[in-house]
């Protein structure tokens, strides 16, 4: 049985707002208790092993190259939802990483960032990869120590 893609984008868009940052404008300690809540969540769904089932999703996802290819395994209602679903899963795993070193730390290794890229070499949603990678980059000392000069190459060609 098929399940509706326009489903499967809201839950990302659901999942999103569920992760999100506390609004700047908020009281500071209105702003500490969210953010005390949001890192519990992202521990628990990391603990829960979401963090590993949506880097495994987006490996899936990404051996669709293109809409076209989508729809010929998920139906040609699913070719429109391709780019959103494939741009709001990086999306939900930086918002799952954002401000939380130990969930980016898990970046912090060779082949993690390698993987990252990888997929900025491919610009397959750059946008949501760009995410990720800022948030390993601000919360993670490590991940800065573990950049190569083909990593700098590749986000300086996207600047260009």
């Amino acid at each position: 049985q098929r399940f509706s893609m326009g489903e499967v984008v809201k839950c990302l868009e659901d999942l999103i707002d569920y992760f999100a940052f506390p609004d700047e404008g908020e009281e500071h300690e209105e702003k500490q208790t969210k953010l005390k809540a949001l890192r519990n969540r992202q521990d628990l769904f990391q603990e829960e092993g979401m963090i590993a089932l949506i880097l495994d999703t987006i490996d899936k996802t990404s051996q669709f190259k293109s809409a076209r290819h989508f729809a010929h395994f998920a139906g040609e209602e699913a070719a429109s939802s391709y780019d959103d679903i494939s741009s709001y899963l990086y999306l939900l795993l930086a918002a799952m990483i954002r401000g939380n070193r130990i969930n980016c730390a898990q970046f912090a290794q060779s082949y993690r960032l390698d993987w990252l890229v990888q997929r900025l070499e491919s610009q397959q949603s750059s946008s949501g990869v760009l995410d990720v990678l800022h948030c390993v980059l601000i919360d993670s000392p490590e991940a800065l120590n573990m950049i190569k000069e083909k990593h700098i190459v590749t986000i300086i060609s996207l600047i260009d």
